[in-house]
């Protein structure tokens, strides 16, 4: 269960409202204060819940909330300041109060795949427990990974920033947190295109990493990134649109298409235009920018991506013991 904390909880600056001009801080200071005690209820709220159910095998305490200023500053060199302390400090206490909750449960984060992290957290501070010893609660290193050749750069021996290379103090298992592609390639206009042949390619990625991941021993295991698309996510795109992203050619379609990466497509149905942001209301006030909107029937259709999908499970199968 991947819990989303916020980026307030764990950059000193934003809770301390450095970001703000001297005469708001104060009020912006106490708001934040509240975000963050909301933010920590629903937390520990939601632990003492989920622990419970005996699908759930553990917790992710943030995701990607790990910026370089606050958690591995100028290529993992430091140096170590307020920022990254608090940072560190945060992440320690949200893990704690996990084990306080239900110590059987697994729990890590979800993080960018950053050799500069290992760097940083294996060497700061300068004294006592590195920051990484100091997440004794933490049973992985979730890792949000797109590699597409190897996992070298994550546990290869002598590589830098190397998981495996970390001392006994500090190492854990690896959790692939995010491992995907996306399914989806352009043509001559610059538009998406989704067919047998895009989702073969990348359907053929998946046979190759996958079993890379079950072949390290350092290695737990991975989610495939994602479920659907989700069409809100491609930079200077929009909610409404199909959009496609930048060229990164170790991709299997040749495509960082951010909106593209879901086992299934998705699309509006019942002659409900793309654009329709028309949703069951709730409160005195329709046009509320939080907790107004409810679902609209008909809800968007989800397309398989049969050969993606299928993909997988030859996998797990081919691993089983």
């Amino acid at each position: 269960v991947d819990i989303p904390m916020p980026v307030t909880c764990f950059r000193y600056s934003l809770k301390e409202a450095l970001d703000q001009p001297p005469d708001q801080r104060e009020a912006v200071k106490a708001r934040r204060a509240q975000e963050i005690a909301w933010w920590e209820a629903n937390f520990r709220a939601t632990v003492e819940d989920l622990s419970q159910h005996p699908a759930v095998i553990g917790f992710n305490i943030m995701n990607e909330q790990d910026g370089a200023n606050w958690s591995h500053p100028n290529q993992g060199t430091g140096p170590d300041d307020q920022e990254t302390a608090f940072f560190y400090a945060q992440s320690k206490k949200y893990a704690d109060l996990v084990k306080q909750s239900d110590s059987t449960k697994l729990c890590g984060w979800a993080f960018h795949d950053s050799p500069d992290l290992v760097i940083f957290g294996s060497q700061f501070p300068s004294s006592g427990p590195k920051y990484l010893e100091q997440l004794s609660s933490f049973d992985y290193w979730g890792i949000n990974s797109y590699q597409t050749l190897s996992f070298f750069s994550i546990t290869g021996v002598g590589a830098r920033g190397s998981y495996t290379d970390l001392p006994a103090s500090m190492k854990k298992p690896v959790l692939l947190t995010e491992l995907g592609w996306s399914s989806t390639g352009h043509n001559g206009q610059g538009q998406l295109i989704d067919n047998p042949t895009t989702q073969g390619r990348t359907a053929d990625k998946v046979r190759l990493m996958f079993p890379k991941v079950y072949e390290d021993p350092l290695m737990l295991g991975a989610f495939f990134f994602e479920f659907s698309d989700e069409w809100w996510k491609q930079p200077n795109g929009t909610d409404s649109n199909w959009d496609p992203g930048a060229a990164e050619a170790n991709f299997p379609n040749g495509y960082w298409d951010e909106e593209g990466f879901g086992l299934y497509s998705t699309r509006r149905q019942g002659g409900r235009p793309n654009n329709d942001d028309n949703f069951i209301t709730f409160g005195p006030d329709p046009k509320a920018p939080f907790g107004s909107k409810g679902p609209k029937m008909p809800v968007d259709a989800y397309t398989p991506r049969t050969p993606v999908i299928q993909a997988l499970p030859e996998v797990f199968q081919a691993v089983q013991p």
